[in-house]
């Protein structure tokens, strides 16, 4: 790879990151939100946390498909269900994370949500960019 491939690479890793924290950002509003809704109106947490997540996700997908990861030109169903799997991880992930913070270490909820969804934040980006909209990149031409 040339310098100038490997400059190329690194601007759009860079744009990227700045993009997936820009949906990333309007989603942990979004999140926090709806979660803390759920909680006022009498939801389980681990429930208010599911439903928060779920009505985020149609947002993430197309936001981080389209303008994220400029994967709009791949197969919209494979990459779905890339998503998909790495969403599932992530929500799986984060009840885990959520009902040991507050459960056992007795953290306030809201605050329990809002740090786990920042610690997980790094995976759901591997994830989303190398393998559910990673295969709509054009190939790194052989040297």
């Amino acid at each position: 790879m040339s310098l100038t491939e490997a400059h190329a690479n690194t601007s759009n890793v860079t744009r990227e990151v700045f993009r997936f924290l820009m949906v990333g950002g309007t989603s942990y509003v979004l999140n926090l939100g709806l979660y803390s809704l759920g909680l006022l109106i009498g939801l389980h947490y681990l429930i208010a946390a599911t439903v928060a997540f779920c009505l985020g996700f149609a947002f993430n997908f197309l936001t981080n498909r389209a303008w994220t990861f400029g994967a709009g030109t791949g197969a919209i169903g494979g990459q779905f269900l890339r998503f998909c799997v790495v969403a599932a991880v992530i929500l799986g992930l984060d009840l885990f994370l959520l009902r040991i913070a507050v459960g056992e270490l007795g953290i306030p909820s809201v605050l329990a949500q809002a740090i786990v969804i920042l610690l997980l934040a790094p995976l759901s980006f591997a994830g989303n960019r190398l393998w559910a909209f990673g295969a709509a990149r054009e190939p790194a031409a052989m040297p």
